[in-house]
Order: C-alpha cells, then sequence, then structure tokens
C-alpha cells in the first residue's frame, strides 16, 4: 500500500490503544491453507482503513478482492477467446496497481509539479513496458495450450501468474528518475522501514516456536540482521507463496550456525532448535520436508 510514514505513527497508535490479541502469526490476503493455516488479512483491516488515502484504498480494494489463489486461472471449457480477453482485461486492471507506487513517491518530499510531471511519464512508460512484458510471455504460453486444446478438446485448467508490482522500483528508467530527483533518501528510508519490520517478524516466528526470554530478544536479532534473513533478493518467496513462511523458518535455522546460538538459548531451547532444522531437509539447496501426503519441496534456501 507503500504508507507514508505520518500513517505508519497513526497506524501504531490504533494498534496500541486497542492491543488486539494476536493468536496467529501468519495473515494473507488470499486464502491459502495447503500447509499453513493463514489467516485472513482482511480481519486487520480495522487498524489502518480509516488513515488511508483515496489511491490506497483502490489498491486496498483490489488486494481484497475475493482472489484465492495469485495466479490467473484459465478454463479449456471457456475458450481460447475468452482466455485472450481475460488477459486484456488484466493488462488494464493492473495498471491502478502500479499507480499507486507512483503517487507515493509523487508525494514525498515536496516534489514540485514539474517534478510529478517527470514522475508520471516515468510511471507510465516503466508499467506499461512491465505490463507488455507479462502480456508477451503470457500470449505464447497461452499459444502452447491453445495447440493443446486444438489436439485433445478437453476440459482442463492452468493459472500464470500475475505481473509483479515490485518491478517497478528495479526498473532502471523509474531509478533514473527518483536519482535525479533526489528521491532515493526517501527510497532507502522506505526500504530500511520494511526491512527492519521484516526482521523482527522473523524473530516473532521464532519466538513463537522457542519463547524467548526477555535477555534472548536483541541477541536473537542482531543474528537474523547479520545473516540478511530479511532480504529474499532472487524473489525466491514468491514463486513458492503458499508455503513461503515454512520456507522462511527453514532459511534461519539452515542460514544460522549452532555455534551462533548456543551462546544464547538454553538447552531445551537447543533441542527445538534442532528438531526444527532436521525437520527441513537440504538436499541441493533445496528445503524437503515431509507432510501427511509425503515428501514435498517447499522452495530454495537461498
Amino acid at each position: 500500500l507503500f504508507f507514508f510514514s505520518f500513517q505508519r505513527q497513526e497506524i501504531l497508535a490504533d494498534l496500541i490503544a486497542d492491543r488486539p490479541l494476536r493468536t496467529h502469526a501468519l495473515y494473507a490476503f488470499h486464502s491459502y491453507r495447503y500447509y499453513v493455516p493463514y489467516e485472513p488479512a482482511r480481519d486487520q483491516l480495522r487498524y489502518f482503513k480509516d488513515h488511508l488515502t483515496a489511491q490506497q484504498e483502490r489498491r486496498l480494494d483490489d488486494l481484497k478482492e475475493d482472489v484465492t489463489t495469485n495466479y490467473m486461472n484459465f478454463q479449456g471449457n471457456d475458450g481460447v477467446e475468452q482466455w485472450y480477453k481475460s488477459v486484456n482485461e488484466e493488462v488494464a486492471r493492473q495498471q491502478e496497481k502500479f499507480r499507486t507506487a507512483v503517487s507515493y513517491y509523487q508525494s514525498h518530499n515536496g516534489v514540485d509539479e514539474s517534478g510529478r510531471r517527470m514522475l508520471d511519464v516515468a510511471g507510465k512508460g516503466t508499467t506499461q513496458r512491465i505490463l507488455n512484458q507479462w502480456r508477451e510471455s503470457t500470449l505464447q504460453t497461452l499459444k502452447q495450450y491453445e495447440q493443446m486444446q486444438a489436439q485433445n478438446n478437453q476440459n482442463f485448467s492452468f493459472g500464470l501468474q500475475y505481473p509483479d508490482t515490485q518491478n517497478l522500483e528495479t526498473d532502471p528508467l523509474w531509478n533514473h528518475s527518483v536519482e535525479k530527483l533526489e528521491l532515493n533518501a526517501s527510497s532507502l528510508k522506505r526500504n530500511q522501514i520494511m526491512k527492519e519490520a521484516d526482521s523482527k517478524y522473523l524473530l516473532t516466528i521464532l519466538d513463537n516456536e522457542l519463547w524467548l526470554e526477555p535477555e534472548q530478544v536483541e541477541p536473537m536479532m542482531k543474528l537474523i540482521e547479520s545473516k540478511s534473513l530479511s532480504e529474499d533478493q532472487n524473489n525466491q518467496n514468491r514463486h513458492y507463496y503458499y508455503s513461503k513462511e515454512l520456507l522462511r523458518v527453514a532459511r534461519m535455522v539452515h542460514g544460522i550456525d549452532e555455534s551462533e546460538v548456543e551462546p544464547i538459548l538454553t538447552a531445551d531451547q537447543m533441542t527445538v532448535w534442532k528438531d526444527l532444522k532436521n525437520y527441513f531437509r537440504l538436499q541441493n539447496n533445496y528445503i524437503t520436508m515431509t507432510t501427511r501426503h509425503g515428501d514435498m519441496q517447499i522452495g530454495s534456501i537461498r
């Protein structure tokens, strides 16, 4: 949603005032219940919905749609023409998602009208290029399924991943505009805030398993930060969204050496740590775990 700093403060004030009892660590807008029971994120909306801009509210409405996956779903019986129509409609719908990020930067640090126009042009150009690339790639995939449909004329279903709005902030054209307007500090600060929040979240996941004592919190946080465990430079988590929290636990117990946590944890906590590590088996850089359905690969460790 691209929160402004003042919005974070207002949302935090609401959370502190209400002090809600959190009974679950995992929240998602989509209903991922394959292996980890995510709670609906919409249950938490009351803490920040009153603090959003009109642009953010539109983005939130999009996130709240009753979609069970981050993939577009297609049915063979819908017909090839409907497939292509759905892709074109999706391209138009995605424009609003990218617009939220552009508005965030336009509203920061007193950007004048000339700077706002520059960001607007850069945002539109970058968005169009990203969506065009996604559309072309998607159409190529649809061609393959079209041939399959023509050969067997049977009903089947398949899914294609939506374009990623985070690609905007890594695009050279967009970054050039941000640098020219000297908005790097705003971008870096936003990234740092998200990184710190994510590190605290990872610590919370560990605390849920280890029952950390107050004096253990700071040294464990330093370990998490020193290993850059909040970073996902290869975007692996997005490819395994349904099991990303399990993957993140695996990355922690395999990324931090036992000799580093032994001075911090008690003997009982070390037993839990080793049990967690054994549960997530590392094979050729990929994590495998055992479920009630058998062994399952949940993603890359890096």
